[in-house]
């Protein structure tokens, strides 16, 4: 609709090939977002963090009691242990909201 106006009320036929040049730049940049969200998505899917949650089971590292790491397998990652693993600066955040008084 917006293009057929556009089309309609220019005159000049340099006016007409700035509006296929913006058309042509648009479509380009939609196929290369396109290639490098697949290209970003392939990727997650072979290995790394994102295989042990679709396989359900994988390591850990812990610290024990005399403050070593240790690797431990972990089997059943939850909805708990995947936010931990992706976005653990938040959990200070979360734990502030959860006890602050009813007054804020």
């Amino acid at each position: 609709m917006i293009i057929k106006d556009m089309f309609e009320h220019s005159q000049e036929e340099k006016e007409k090939t700035m509006i296929y040049i913006i058309i042509f730049i648009f479509v380009i940049r939609g196929l290369v977002q396109f290639l490098l969200n697949f290209i970003r998505i392939s990727s997650q899917g072979g290995g790394g963090p994102f295989m042990r949650y679709k396989m359900n089971n994988g390591k850990t590292v812990e610290i024990t009691t005399t403050l070593q790491q240790q690797e431990v397998v972990k089997a059943g990652y939850g909805w708990k242990d995947v936010f931990d693993l992706q976005f653990p600066h938040y959990n200070k955040f979360i734990e502030y909201v959860k006890d602050r008084p009813n007054t804020d």
